[in-house]
This record gives C-alpha cells, structure tokens and sequence, in this order.
C-alpha cells in the first residue's frame, strides 16, 4: 500500500523539495515539478511554517471549517451549481481514521 501511495505522490514530494531548496524546475517525461519563486504557500506547510503551533491550528480550523461545516468561502473548496466534494469523502475520511487506531491499538 505505501508503494501505490508513493507511485502516487512523488510528484508532490518533489515539487516540495524543489520550492524548499530552490532548485531548478525539473521535467520527467510528461511531469513537470515546478520551482514557485514568488509562492507564499511553503508557510502553509506545518513542517515548513515558522509558526507550528499558529499553523497547526489554523489548519485545523481550515479542515473543520471545510470538511465538517462545509463552508462555501473559497472557489477551491465548493464546485457552484454541484456543492460540496467533501459531503462525499467525509465518510472515507472517518473510515480511514477508525482503521488507523485500529491498527495502531492492535500494533500495541
């Protein structure tokens, strides 16, 4: 399973890597990892925030906002005339979470 999740990811992990360190945009085949010389949004990041504890709780306040109360103030989080993705893959989420602790209460 971490194998199909890296196949996945890698893409996101290197543009990350590459706006962290500000290296050279790098194409792979039809993958384009861009640098973003001007991006505010490594801030958004908590490992790269200079604010942990202020970050983290704002994304936490940007999860329960989004995903629990559905709020519809950015065009990125609400599709007009459709509503809200997340009233779909909220139950996936809580799904996911339970089969986690599980796995860790069975792990000890």
């Amino acid at each position: 399973m971490r194998v199909v999740y890296l196949l996945i990811a890698w893409p996101i992990f290197a543009v990350v890597f590459i706006n962290y360190f500000k290296l050279p945009t790098l194409r792979a085949g039809p993958v384009t990892m861009a640098l973003f010389p001007d991006s505010i949004r490594m801030n958004d990041l908590l490992l790269f925030s200079k604010d942990f504890f202020g970050q983290l709780q704002s994304n936490i306040r940007s999860f329960f906002d989004v995903a629990v109360l559905e709020k519809g103030d950015y065009n990125w989080n609400f599709i007009a005339n459709f509503g809200r993705m997340y009233l779909f893959t909220l139950p996936f989420i809580l799904t996911g979470l339970c089969s986690f602790q599980q796995g860790a209460q069975e792990r000890g």
